[in-house]
């Protein structure tokens, strides 16, 4: 169980990393797009910027085997599989041209995200961490 925890923290790692990485890289952008998208712009990297720092404290967490990074990685598991499944709803409601190209991306990331979950939430992987 202690290498499946340790596999999750290179998978927040990663995650972690990456959207750090889109943040960053989103930044550079904001003066090319008109003065209407500018705010837009900028909650997303926010978001970006807030979702790989939490990824990276999950990460950190687990890794030392601490009670309160299992919680986090679970209500972040959780708040991304809802938020997925109400976009893909509403993609698939209004008929959307992006239902085909970011469906499959977003189901993929659901299940992954639940096999993650699954993992945290057993009960070895529990009592691991204290």
């Amino acid at each position: 169980m202690k290498y499946q925890l340790k596999a999750v923290s290179v998978f927040y790692g990663l995650l972690g990393l990456m959207s750090l990485w889109a943040s960053m890289t989103s930044w550079p952008n904001f003066g090319e797009s008109s003065d209407k998208y500018f705010y837009v712009y900028i909650g997303s990297a926010a978001i970006q910027l807030l979702w790989g720092i939490l990824a990276l404290l999950v990460m950190y967490a687990l890794l030392k085997l601490r009670q309160w990074g299992r919680n986090l990685a679970i209500w972040l598991n959780a708040f991304a599989v809802v938020s997925l499944s109400l976009n893909l709803l509403v993609l698939w409601s209004t008929n959307s041209s992006y239902l085909n190209m970011v469906g499959w991306r977003y189901l993929l990331a659901i299940v992954i995200l639940v096999i993650v979950t699954a993992v945290l939430v057993r009960k070895d992987a529990r009592e691991l961490v204290s």
